[in-house]
């Protein structure tokens, strides 16, 4: 492979990184989650809420299609029950960023008293209402539950 065309590869996977937005390490700097246990202690068997709440700059907005997605990482404490209740802007047909996304879950009925993290990934996308373009970003969670009993 030439070097002018093992650079072009280069930009183009660096672009296509940029433009994708991983999360990994970096902050959106367009939108704010805050994600949370709603309680954060609970007993084995037990539901709650995962409450994800964005935070758009002026301009911004999430997009309900396609979907928000939040996965828990293999092995987690809790599994996620039905579809989450996704407010939506009944004017505009977007995400309703006034509003908590919300997802439904149960702790297993295995978990050990004890204070566990839960981590996964959540992926949205996003679009700029003046400039015309739409990204998707994909962020980390890490939440800490306590498990009681």
């Amino acid at each position: 492979m030439t070097e002018s065309v093992a650079l072009s590869l280069a930009f183009v996977t660096v672009l296509f990184l940029g433009l994708t937005g991983s999360g990994d390490n970096k902050q959106n700097p367009h939108v704010k989650v805050d994600v949370s246990l709603d309680p954060s202690s609970l007993i084995t068997g037990a539901k709650g809420e995962i409450r994800i709440q964005f935070h758009p700059i002026d301009g911004i907005h999430i997009n309900t299609a396609p979907p928000t997605e939040l996965n828990l990482a293999e092995g987690s404490p809790l599994t996620l029950i039905g579809v989450p209740g996704v407010p939506t802007n009944s004017t505009t047909g977007y995400f309703d960023a006034s509003k908590p996304m919300t997802y439904t879950f149960a702790v297993s009925r295995t978990v050990r008293p004890s204070t566990t993290k839960v981590n996964g990934t959540l992926v949205y996308y996003y679009c700029s209402e003046k400039e015309g373009w739409c990204l998707r970003w994909k962020d980390n969670v890490s939440l800490t539950l306590s498990v009681d009993r």
